[in-house]
């Protein structure tokens, strides 16, 4: 649910896709920091420098770059790989809305079908089995709130959610929290919602749209999925997913990999596997120690933030952080915990 391209998605896009165009952008167009604010009232500001967009319009945008043909309504089902290369059941609708079962050929596959990947699923079902979810719920509103526009603001407190953050979208205000799965959303989006209210006088007047998708962390679980020899995965179906949620980047640049590697392997008549993990693993190790505790407290874009502080506040702040840090080490290993209640 990511609407916010970084620098690395915004390189990637401009060299391979060009300046998307003004329609895919919200307002305002660009999402400077992540305001990192912390129990005790304090916060930090932390580099961004996003594109703000609507992912409809962007992913869009991409499908009409790129010239691939887009199969819709049409779901994977499931995949036989032999050394010419792999056959994809599909089951598609007709405009009568009939079933029809549909077999794809193709000498190279690449999945990249998101978090809950069937693709990593028949490949390893073992591994897929035992990952810890969450899920993620985001709400969006007319009305008003007192929230700084052009900042995406996250809320390091366990205690109104996991990973709660807010933000302000062509005047809409979109706010998201997370749970473990299994948990009641509900609690979870009024504990949040009262606080906004609280704090940045919030006041909503009409829900526009409410999604929901699961979430895991494979990297911090050890659980990466690649493929097989001809079937490439990439994205956050692969484990690429970075600490805050943010998977756009990995995603482009894995899939931009594994593209290029797909088609030199059909050129040079072999299969492409072992250039692929090959080439992945520097993307499967920055993303790995992403979750590590050091490397969190080493970000030089945290640091950078702590830097702007007077000595007396970056104290205060790093002690803040810190807490904070300990809980999303545990809670990336372990998945998030089950609160209830409401208060």
């Amino acid at each position: 649910m990511s609407s916010f391209p970084v620098p690395d998605a915004i390189s990637c896009v401009k060299t391979y896709f060009g300046m998307p165009p003004d329609d895919v952008f919200a307002r305002p167009g660009i999402c400077t920091h992540m305001r990192m604010h912390f129990p005790s009232t304090r916060f930090i500001d932390i580099p961004l420098d996003g594109w703000q967009v609507w992912r409809s319009l962007f992913d869009q945008w991409l499908c009409d770059r790129s010239e691939a043909r887009i199969l819709d309504k049409t779901e994977f089902l499931s995949f036989s790989e032999d050394a010419e290369g792999v056959s994809l059941t599909c089951n598609t609708r007709n405009v009568e809305i009939k079933s029809e079962t549909l077999v794809i050929r193709c000498k190279v596959c690449i999945a990249t079908d998101g978090g809950t990947s069937k693709v990593a699923g028949i490949i390893n079902p073992i591994g897929r089995k035992n990952l810890r979810w969450s899920l993620a719920v985001q709400d969006m509103y007319e009305g008003t709130c007192n929230l700084e526009p052009g900042y995406w603001h996250f809320f390091a407190d366990p205690d109104i959610s996991g990973y709660p953050c807010a933000y302000i979208k062509d005047d809409l205000i979109i706010m998201d929290v997370g749970m473990a799965l299994g948990d009641k959303a509900s609690p979870h989006i009024e504990r949040f919602k009262d606080f906004l209210k609280n704090r940045f006088e919030f006041s909503p007047e009409k829900l526009m749209r409410r999604m929901g998708c699961r979430v895991t962390f494979p990297a911090p679980q050890g659980v990466f999925s690649f493929g097989t020899k001809r079937v490439l995965i990439a994205g956050e179906a692969s484990g690429l997913y970075n600490l805050f949620g943010e998977g756009i980047s990995s995603a482009l640049a894995a899939g931009h990999i594994a593209g290029r590697i797909a088609a030199q392997s059909i050129e040079r008549q072999c299969a492409p596997d072992a250039h692929y993990q090959k080439e992945i693993e520097e993307d499967r190790c920055k993303t790995a120690q992403q979750f590590s505790l050091k490397s969190m407290l080493a970000d030089t874009r945290i640091k950078g933030a702590l830097d702007n502080l007077p000595l007396f506040k970056r104290l205060s702040v790093m002690k803040d952080l810190m807490k904070w840090a300990l809980f999303s080490n545990k809670m990336n290993q372990g998945g998030l915990p089950n609160k209830t209640g409401h208060h």
